[in-house]
């Protein structure tokens, strides 16, 4: 006999099986750092590093489950190693990559390369090292992004460097024009110092990552600041609106007075940084982001991670408080 209750009872279980496949807990990867996703044709993908000379692409339906991801070892050196922070980039309809490495195994050779692909419409086939990306100073240089300035549709080449070698535990951010996404054409210039207690460790003091983010007519640079190696890294935000010349630093207003994300201890959340930004099917924008589960776990202990946030009335990008490993997201479209 089928009473009210046994009715009930598979009828609940079905919407909690529909509940459990539409959300997701983080981390969506279990190990890595720094990441970069893009959107491209209804796929997302992920450019990461393979060991200490190598880079690999993952391609993934949905953004909050990478488990069953295409995954392609795309590159591979001799001479690099220690290849960090590697940025997927669609430009003018061609697909690059831009990581650092470095060629002599020694921190102070850290400079930016970039790859193209060989073919535009297929990312995961084969890649070609095109060379070396750099100003005429030549100096250390990691964490390289590259933008479309809104202002006059001219691209841009950011990233952390050190002021000289001899100040290697100061890391700004630079900006340089480029003549295309594989050349820069300009001498740096300086736009942000690690002047705030936020931003500093011991006796390191750093700014890196530089991503920019638009919305409407407004532009933003958000940076990592702090040791990344912390649970105190944290992002910072800077920006530049109406137009203005990218390259003249006084033209980008600055926030200087905290972070606009960090740890949040009450999820055991420490060191979110180094993020990447991306709009799922619906347009709505994610933050895809590495963290850690306790603020001395160092580098071996950060994962990928990944939440929706907002944005405020004026135009900036409300971060959220990173959530507990715990919490349930609805997935993104």
């Amino acid at each position: 006999k089928r009473t009210k209750d046994n009715m009930i009872l598979p009828f609940l279980s079905i919407l909690l099986l529909i509940s459990g496949c539409a959300s997701f807990r983080n981390p969506i990867i279990n190990k890595g750092s720094d990441p970069y996703v893009i959107f491209w044709k209804d796929r997302f993908y992920y450019s990461t590093f393979h060991g200490v000379s190598g880079l690999a692409l993952w391609s993934s339906k949905e953004l909050g489950d990478w488990s069953g991801a295409e995954k392609k070892v795309i590159f591979k050196s001799p001479n690099m190693t220690e290849i960090w922070a590697p940025e997927i980039h669609r430009i003018d309809g061609q697909f690059y990559i831009y990581f650092a490495a470095d060629t002599e195994k020694k921190n102070d050779r850290h400079r930016m390369f970039v790859l193209q692909a060989k073919n535009p419409e297929n990312p995961m086939g084969g890649w070609e090292l095109k060379g070396k990306l750099t100003t005429e100073d030549d100096n250390w240089a990691i964490d390289g992004s590259v933008f479309r300035y809104q202002g006059n549709g001219k691209l841009y080449y950011i990233w952390s460097g050190w002021s000289s070698p001899a100040l290697p535990k100061i890391q700004n951010i630079y900006i340089a024009e480029m003549k295309d996404p594989l050349t820069v054409s300009s001498k740096r210039v300086l736009l942000r110092e690690p002047t705030q207690p936020w931003m500093k460790y011991q006796d390191f003091a750093i700014n890196e990552g530089p991503e920019v983010l638009t919305k409407g007519n407004r532009t933003f640079l958000i940076y990592s600041a702090s040791a990344s190696w912390m649970g105190t890294y944290c992002l910072g935000i800077m920006g530049i609106d109406g137009g203005k010349d990218p390259m003249v630093p006084s033209n980008w207003w600055k926030k200087d007075d905290q972070p606009i994300m960090k740890a949040s201890p009450q999820h055991s959340v420490y060191g979110p940084g180094h993020a990447s930004y991306v709009e799922d099917r619906k347009g709505k924008p994610w933050i895809v982001y590495h963290a850690m589960d306790s603020p001395n776990a160092g580098w071996a202990g950060r994962t990928i991670r990944t939440e929706p946030f907002k944005w405020n009335s004026d135009g900036t990008p409300d971060l959220p408080v990173p959530t507990a490993l715990s919490t349930n997201i609805p997935n993104p479209a």
